[in-house]
């Protein structure tokens, strides 16, 4: 679930379009500010389009969609290895397999 007891974060900026995509996020308006980071993951400024990323991962998240969010994640980590960014990934690697055991025991399959 998303309420686990595993404090996240979001990148606010630096740069006018992260602090716009922050404050639409904050007002949940997530998905509005999920087309922003999209744009900004495409950026040639590096740690611009990590930032975006790793924002993209976290929206998928929230959306429930883990395995978008891991290659978010894994994107985000290819662009620009954080220590914050590899315990983002190990968390959504347990939520992947904590929801897997979850199904299989929901549905046999």
């Amino acid at each position: 679930s998303w309420n686990d007891n595993i404090q996240r974060f979001i990148f606010s900026g630096p740069g006018k379009p992260l602090k716009q995509a922050f404050f639409l996020a904050s007002h949940s308006q997530w998905n509005q500010a999920a087309v922003i980071w999209n744009d900004l993951s495409n950026s040639p400024d590096r740690n611009q389009a990590y930032r975006a990323s790793f924002n993209l991962a976290l929206a998928w998240e929230r959306d429930d969609d883990l395995d978008q969010a891991r290659e978010w994640a894994k994107y985000a980590d290819s662009l620009h290895s954080t220590h914050r960014i590899k315990a983002y990934r190990k968390v959504l690697e347990q939520r992947i397999q904590f929801k897997a055991e979850l199904d299989y025991q929901m549905t046999g399959k």
